[in-house]
C-alpha cells in the first residue's frame, strides 16, 4: 500500500513518514511512503494514475498549491482513494468536505489519532478492495474498478480494470470465494463484475471495456440467478 505525503516542512514530513512506518510494523501492514515538498512537485512527477496511492496526507497550508488545491485536482483527475488533511488550524476542516476528505488531523499530530486514522483506512480497503501479493508488494484494487478476472496461458490470473492489467498467481475458485456478490463466474476461464455488464445475448456478455465473454453451459443457470438477484437488489 502506497501512502503519499505532501507538505512544505521537510522535518514534519520526515516525522509523519517515520510514524506511518512505525504503525505499519506494529500492524503488520505492507506500506510504502513517498513524500513531496509541494503539490507542484508531486504533479510534475505523477501526471496520471493517482490511484497508485491508497491515501494522500496533505498539509492544508503550503506555498503555491495549498493542500485543498491539491485535493481538488486529485478528485478532478478521478482519484477515488483517501485524503487526509494536516494543519495547525481547525478552520481548514470545513473545506475538506468539498473534496470528500476522510480525516482532519491537527498539528502536532497525536500518535493515537494517526493510528486510528490508518486503522480506519486499512479497514475500509479490506471491505471495499481486492488485495493481493504481487512479487514484493501488496496490490490494492477497488472492487468497483475490476471488470473481470481471467485465466491466461501463463497459469496465472489477469485482473482487468479500465486502465490496468494486473497478474496474480492463484486460481479462479480461490479468488471467487473471497469476492462480494456482484462477481459471478460465467466460464471456466472468467469471473466478471456484473456492474460492468453492458450487453447480454443468448451466449455472450459484453463488458464495459468492450471485452466479450462466452457464458459456459455449466455456469449459465448460476449466472442467470445471480444476475436476476443483482438486477433486483434495490427493489422493495
Amino acid at each position: 500500500m502506497l501512502i503519499t505525503i505532501i507538505g512544505n516542512n521537510k522535518n514534519e514530513l520526515d516525522i509523519l513518514k517515520k510514524n506511518i512506518i512505525s504503525w505499519s510494523i506494529k500492524s503488520d501492514a505492507d506500506v510504502e511512503t513517498k513524500a513531496y515538498t509541494s503539490g507542484e512537485e508531486y504533479f510534475s512527477k505523477n501526471s496520471s494514475n493517482h490511484d497508485k496511492s491508497a491515501a494522500f496526507f496533505l498539509d492544508a497550508q503550503m506555498d503555491g498549491m495549498s493542500g485543498i488545491d491539491v485535493a481538488r485536482r486529485l478528485r478532478a483527475e478521478k482519484f477515488k482513494g483517501f485524503i487526509v488533511f494536516v494543519s495547525a488550524f481547525e478552520e481548514y476542516a470545513i473545506k475538506g468536505y468539498d473534496v470528500r476528505a476522510l480525516k482532519y488531523l491537527l498539528k502536532p499530530i497525536d500518535e493515537s489519532l494517526l493510528t486510528a486514522c490508518l486503522d480506519g483506512i486499512i479497514s475500509e480497503l479490506k471491505t471495499n478492495s481486492y488485495m493481493f501479493k504481487a512479487r514484493f508488494e501488496t496490490v490494492i484494487v477497488p472492487y468497483s474498478n475490476i471488470i473481470a478476472f481471467s485465466s491466461n496461458s501463463s497459469h496465472s490470473i489477469d485482473i482487468l480494470t479500465d486502465s490496468e492489467r494486473y497478474s496474480q498467481y492463484s486460481s479462479l475458485n480461490k479468488i471467487l470465494s473471497s469476492l462480494p456478490k456482484e462477481f459471478v463466474r460465467v466460464h471456466r476461464g472468467h469471473i466478471i463484475n456484473m456492474a460492468h455488464i453492458r450487453k447480454i445475448t443468448s451466449s455472450a456478455i459484453t463488458l464495459s471495456n468492450k471485452m466479450t465473454v462466452q457464458v459456459g453451459r455449466n455456469y449459465l443457470s448460476d449466472f442467470e440467478k445471480a444476475f436476476s438477484d443483482y438486477s433486483l437488489r434495490f427493489e422493495m
